[in-house]
């Protein structure tokens, strides 16, 4: 057997080695085989020592780049789609990243301007990131040689970066005006969102389209800080954005019903025999997690399952679903959306999903909008029907418990330590539903405690003779 028959074999074992093992086996691959860039790569990742692992990744560069070379020895840049500079490519990405993690920000620069090079098509992203590194370093004339030499680029990062560097050397010149232009059209959502502020400290989104409000999310998160710093700068875009918007249709980016409240009726669908729906106030700007929480207090929910929200063909997906390539081109992320982007009028409708397997459909009517001097105490349930159904019953079931229920008190019988599903106790579902809305709006008691401390003095007592709900655990019987 060759050197490079048995270090390739010996790879192979120590990818089911412990990874203390799995290092001496790889080392005896790169001694057996000097150009097994795979194995310098998985020390790499195996090394718990940050410089050691930019030496192993320096060397598997070298061998990739050679590789490469040698299968294009005309190579000028233009093959960046096959294996082998793809190889080389990866690498030099994943060595950049370390690099600038370790503080070394002119060989980071230099990996980027090599990957620039040869990722003619961007794939992956490094020209924006070069763009950031530049502006970082000081380097004002290599960041506009950069955006010159790709004029056609219509990134929104790009763009909005692209005018941020044209404002520093022209200021408020028609050119950097017609460059923010071209950047509203790329995303017309970020300058609201850096505007507000209150997007920032969201979760930064999985997946991400294109123009879309979870791509502002990250430009405010990343390119935001660049315009944050100049306090003029700042000051011009959103001047700017707001001639630009008010001379053309964006109405879809303004913020409907800001600091109003809204009056919901959540009704549980596919329920003939049971009919269960709660009305209730929330804050029209809440965001569809904190929305999603609420519903959960509200249904006496456990919040184990997937979940979304529907509107008309459009699904906002909740954080727990894989947000890849395989969503549909109607199909969105959570993140970035509220409530008043999905519900603008009374009698507007949307639906929510809890995917236990047989789902619940909640379908959500906006009742009515008020403004915040109407509003007395909110989030409050102020009526309902029917008792919180067991979630893991689902709705089929839940129909048929209920039939039967009905006809044991259709015959007299005791059901008293059933758990009766037509019940309803309003002072009982505020008590779970103030605590619920609380965690979903991150406030203490003491934050606002004529918002969620109840006086019952008007509500009928609680009797358990009617209702020993308590008694009974939501199991999975």
């Amino acid at each position: 057997m060759t050197n490079k028959a048995e270090a390739t074999q010996l790879f192979e074992k120590s990818r089911k080695m412990p990874a203390d093992l799995a290092v001496k086996a790889l080392k005896q691959v790169v001694k057996l085989d000097p150009a097994h860039s795979e194995a310098y790569k998985e020390l790499s990742h195996l090394a718990d020592d940050p410089e050691m692992a930019v030496f192993y990744l320096r060397q598997a560069s070298k061998i990739d780049e050679a590789a490469m070379k040698s299968t294009w020895p005309d190579w000028e840049g233009a093959y960046q789609d096959h294996p082998e500079t793809m190889a080389y490519l990866s690498t030099i990405t994943t060595l950049a990243v370390k690099l600038f993690d370790l503080g070394l920000l002119e060989e980071t620069i230099e990996l980027f301007e090599k990957i620039v090079q040869i990722d003619q098509n961007d794939t992956r992203g490094a020209r924006e990131e070069l763009a950031r590194l530049y502006i970082d370093q000081g380097q004002d004339g290599k960041l506009m040689k950069l955006f010159e030499r790709f004029p056609e680029e219509k990134d929104a990062g790009w763009l909005y970066l692209k005018a941020l560097a044209w404002f520093r050397k022209f200021g408020d010149s028609l050119q950097t005006i017609h460059i923010l232009h071209q950047a509203f059209q790329a995303n017309s959502f970020f300058p609201r969102y850096l505007d507000l502020e209150l997007i920032i400290s969201w979760q930064t989104p999985t997946y991400v389209r294109v123009g879309s409000r979870e791509e502002a999310i990250n430009l405010a998160k990343v390119v935001g800080e660049y315009w944050s710093r100049d306090t003029s700068g700042y000051r011009f875009l959103l001047e700017t954005w707001y001639d630009y918007r008010d001379q053309n249709d964006f109405t879809e980016v303004l913020l409907p019903n800001a600091g109003m409240f809204y009056i919901i009726r959540a009704t549980v669908e596919d329920l003939p025999n049971v009919p269960i729906w709660r009305v209730f106030n929330i804050p029209s700007i809440m965001p569809l997690s904190d929305v999603h929480t609420i519903l959960q207090g509200a249904f006496l929910f456990d919040d184990l399952y997937l979940w979304a929200f529907q509107k008309g063909n459009d699904s906002y997906l909740g954080k727990d679903f894989v947000a890849t390539e395989d969503l549909d081109s109607t199909s969105y992320s959570h993140i970035g959306y509220q409530l008043n982007d999905l519900l603008q009028q009374p009698g507007d409708t949307i639906r929510y999903d809890y995917f236990y397997q047989d789902p619940w459909h909640i379908r959500l009517e906006l009742l009515a909008v008020q403004t915040p001097e109407e509003v007395e105490k909110c989030p409050a349930i102020l009526e309902g029907m029917g008792n919180a159904p067991l979630e893991r019953i689902g709705p089929k079931d839940w129909n048929e418990y209920a039939i039967a229920i009905s006809q044991k008190l259709a015959e007299g019988e005791d059901t008293r330590s059933l758990y009766n599903p037509f019940l309803f106790n309003l002072t009982k579902a505020n008590l779970v539903f103030a605590a619920t809305s609380m965690n979903a709006l991150g406030l203490n008691p003491e934050d606002g405690p004529d918002m969620y401390e109840e006086d019952f003095d008007d509500e009928e007592e609680y009797d358990e003779e009617d209702d020993d709900e308590d008694d009974i655990e939501k199991d999975d019987d």
